[in-house]
């Protein structure tokens, strides 16, 4: 099992990520492995918490995409030069 510190917003109960990655031309490693197995956990608060990871379609991603918080992440996506996932956790338990 591998921890990787996100930054992460909040959507009613959901947290939301990014793949980010810094701004590099290709996903992060941690991406691939959730796609792969989206049912996992989250530590926020030192509190682990069961969820599911879903890709937000392009309507959601649109409406929670963290540049509307964070302006550096749309400098990220320049730099990538690819469209950079955005990721719902929504607990299971």
């Amino acid at each position: 099992m591998y921890t990787t510190p996100l930054m992460y917003v909040r959507d009613g109960d959901d947290h939301i990520i990014a793949a980010s990655n810094g701004g590099a031309s290709h996903d992060p490693g941690w991406w691939p492995n959730l796609r792969a197995h989206p049912h996992t956990s989250i530590e926020v608060g030192g509190r682990a918490l069961p969820v599911m990871a879903e890709r937000l379609d392009v309507v959601e991603r649109n409406r929670l995409w963290l540049t509307k918080r964070y302006a550096g992440y749309a400098e990220y996506e320049r730099m990538a030069n690819r469209a950079i996932a955005v990721i719902r956790l929504h607990p299971t338990a």
